[in-house]
């Protein structure tokens, strides 16, 4: 884990037909990647990311109502099993 955090970050760039997920490990170490933004590839981004068991804070850089649906799917998951995720959700507005 990160020695001065008591999570590792990981930030989640969200389109309409992508999602990019970066996760910062131990020390430095960091890991991306792609999923489509589909249902089930939103559950594997939440398998991906409790595989390590370490507590996770999840940023979301969206567009619009794009991110929703998987705020949502990764607030069930914490909701269900307890999981420590923490997803504050940043939006960037619509022009």
């Amino acid at each position: 884990m990160n020695k001065s955090l008591a999570f590792d970050p990981c930030g989640i760039e969200v389109s309409a037909l992508t999602l990019i997920v970066r996760r910062r490990g131990p020390g430095s170490s960091e890991a991306t990647r792609v999923f489509a933004h589909t249902p089930r590839e939103q559950q594997a981004v939440v398998h991906w990311l409790e595989a390590s068991g370490r507590p996770v804070r999840v940023g979301l850089e969206a567009t619009g109502l794009y991110g929703l649906d998987l705020a949502l799917t990764l607030h069930h998951a914490a909701s269900r099993s307890g999981w420590p995720i923490r997803a504050p959700c940043a939006t960037s507005p619509r022009p």
